[in-house]
């Protein structure tokens, strides 16, 4: 019982954080699109803090997003949608790209 109540004192914030990470990347995305209108733009530069601050919040709460690009591909945390041929040796079994974001709270 006391297991129980730990681990959800620990992550009973999940559903919760699975709301605001729909924000968080939506906030990416539409940083994304502005920049390839104009990066040099006051809105670009705001959606931009906004997206820092709300990054800032969440890692507060121990809620991070998964490293992926450029690492090797682990499926305790990636899921694959494609397989592409490697463009050298060096970069086998590498996550060349990532389509969304995935989040761990407390390393879980």
């Amino acid at each position: 019982m006391e297991k129980e109540v730990e681990l959800s004192k620990l992550y009973g914030i999940t559903k919760f954080a699975k709301e605001v990470i729909d924000v968080a990347d939506n906030l990416r995305l539409a940083a994304g699109s502005i920049r390839e209108q104009n990066r040099d733009s006051a809105l670009y530069r705001e959606v931009l803090d906004i997206e820092k601050l709300m990054f800032e919040k969440l890692s507060a709460y121990h809620i991070l997003p998964i490293k992926s690009d450029g690492t090797p591909f682990d499926p305790n945390f990636h899921e694959a949608i494609s397989e592409l041929p490697s463009p050298s040796k060096e970069q086998e079994g590498l996550v060349l790209a990532t389509t969304q974001n995935g989040y761990t709270i407390r390393e879980r």
